[in-house]
């Protein structure tokens, strides 16, 4: 169950109440963007490799709890998926951003990550942890609601970011459409994509 059905304000009931609907039980799927608020929320300074470590420390967490089986992304909303491959050599000139950010955050009480420069850590680090303890990892693609930039909901755009981490499990949600044939591309040239056909095509 995605976490957003869990989050406060949203859904009052545990998503373990679901169990009595289901043959099996039911397990959580994180949504790193409200994990990295949660963090930022959470902190006293703008140190953003403080965020790093604390981020990375709830992402390990999250990988090792047996009901969780997996994380989603949603930076498809947030700032596209033409998502830059990070070097933590360059951490650093990412500060000001989450300075920004941060400050936005104390001030206005809305953390919502929207900043392409930190949305791209956030992203890059739940990948590397996913590869790491073989959860794999969502990313909503193609059509969604209004506020989503459709050209950079292409996920042919992710194309270095799969191939930086070919131990890392990609899932493809909502079959990509209108962009089916890039996803179907996609699975077919790197073993670690997966794409999910919900209804939008057939798959047979």
């Amino acid at each position: 169950m995605d976490d957003l059905f869990a989050s406060p304000g949203k859904v009052a009931i545990p998503f373990g109440w679901h169990d009595r609907l289901t043959v099996s039980a039911t397990r959580r799927i994180i949504r790193v963007e409200t994990l990295a608020e949660d963090v930022a929320r959470g902190m006293d300074i703008a140190d953003l490799r403080q965020f790093v470590q604390l981020y990375l420390k709830r992402l390990m967490d999250q990988a090792t709890d047996p009901d969780v089986v997996g994380f989603k992304s949603v930076i498809c909303y947030r700032t596209g998926l033409d998502i830059e491959v990070t070097i933590k050599e360059r951490l650093d000139s990412r500060a000001d951003a989450f300075h920004e950010y941060f400050v936005h955050g104390k001030r206005t009480g809305n953390w919502r990550l929207e900043i392409k420069a930190l949305n791209d850590v956030v992203t890059n680090l739940a990948c590397q942890i996913s590869g790491s303890y073989g959860k794999p990892i969502q990313f909503h693609t193609g059509l969604g609601d209004n506020d989503i930039q459709l050209v950079k909901a292409n996920p042919a755009c992710m194309q270095r970011l799969i191939a930086a981490y070919p131990n890392t499990k990609f899932v493809l949600l909502h079959s990509s459409y209108p962009y089916t044939r890039e996803a179907g591309y996609l699975t077919n040239v790197y073993d670690n994509v997966y794409l999910d056909c919900n209804g939008s095509l057939r798959c047979g």
